[in-house]
């Protein structure tokens, strides 16, 4: 086996051949299938087989089924760093097949859809100042230059501990117009250069959601109904959508915990003098589960 199984960095390549459909394969991770000395997750490659086959391993991407370790359902996906013979391999996942020889995602999930947002619920447990990721991109093919365009991305990374399930939301950006035909997904519990042994993520209940009211995808739209000021703030601010419907707006800090909750209705003031100075992100959640997300730094 290659040493390079064990590369700190995961490049996504994509290819044409994929299967039709346009959802996220298992994305409770509740179905699993078992391969002698490890389980499979149902429509997500791994490098587990390799694992298993040179150190005996359960993989670096297993189910888990202990209370506390999955949002719902029964199981999730646990991803960790591990050493193997003195090299680091990091919890990988991918709605494809992870090439050992190049380091690549050959493959993934035939996808024309234009989602606003990807969401889902994690836990982290970093060492060291380990970084985990979970990140989507949306491609096409290109004829004219026999290779892919990236559509639409979104990557969402944690650094710090999260003891129990957050939620996590996080708008795609779109630098190209037309329609995909590909998505990636790719889970790791090492995201760096550098990363950590034992560095643990639990991932479960991934989705995407749209704004079905307009069927336009593009955040850069969605983001421009809705105005969030002043920014930095001192106290309070004001949010401000250009709708008539009623939204919930969400307030995370950069751990991922939600602290304030409260409902928008045109032009609404937020009070946020109890919270600590800091940056927080603002998900506003209408009846479709459209998602829009700012970031909001709070100064006293």
């Amino acid at each position: 086996m290659k040493k390079n199984l064990f590369l700190t960095t995961i490049t996504i390549l994509f290819f044409s051949c994929v299967n039709a459909q346009n959802a996220i394969p298992n994305p409770g991770f509740e179905n699993w299938t078992s391969q002698g000395s490890y389980d499979n997750c149902t429509g997500w490659g791994t490098i587990d087989q390799s694992i298993s086959t040179f150190c005996g391993c359960a993989g670096t991407a297993v189910k888990t089924a202990v209370a506390g370790e999955f949002h719902s359902g029964t199981l999730a996906m646990k991803l960790k760093t591990l050493s193997v013979f003195g090299q680091t391999a990091p919890g990988i996942a991918a709605t494809g097949t992870i090439n050992t020889s190049t380091q690549a995602v050959d493959g993934g999930v035939a996808y024309n859809l234009l989602p606003d947002s990807i969401v889902g619920w994690y836990r982290y447990t970093p060492s060291g100042t380990d970084t985990g990721s979970v990140e989507i991109t949306l491609s096409k093919w290109n004829t004219g230059t026999n290779k892919r365009d990236v559509v639409g991305h979104a990557k969402i990374t944690q650094n710090t501990s999260i003891v129990s399930y957050v939620r996590f939301a996080q708008a795609l950006t779109y630098s190209l117009s037309g329609t995909p035909d590909t998505m990636v997904i790719v889970l790791l519990s090492s995201s760096t250069t550098a990363p950590q042994v034992n560095s643990t993520m639990w991932v479960d209940d991934l989705d995407l959601i749209f704004n079905s009211t307009t069927n336009i995808a593009n955040n850069h739209l969605a983001n421009a109904l809705v105005s969030v000021y002043p920014n930095p703030s001192k106290g309070n601010f004001i949010v401000e959508i250009n709708s008539t419907e009623k939204q919930t707006m969400q307030l995370f800090d950069v751990n991922g915990k939600l602290v304030l909750t409260q409902i928008i209705n045109g032009k609404t003031n937020i009070d946020v003098s109890n919270l600590a100075e800091g940056v927080y992100n603002l998900s506003l959640i209408n009846s479709e589960w459209f998602v829009v997300n700012k970031r909001v730094v709070i100064l006293h």
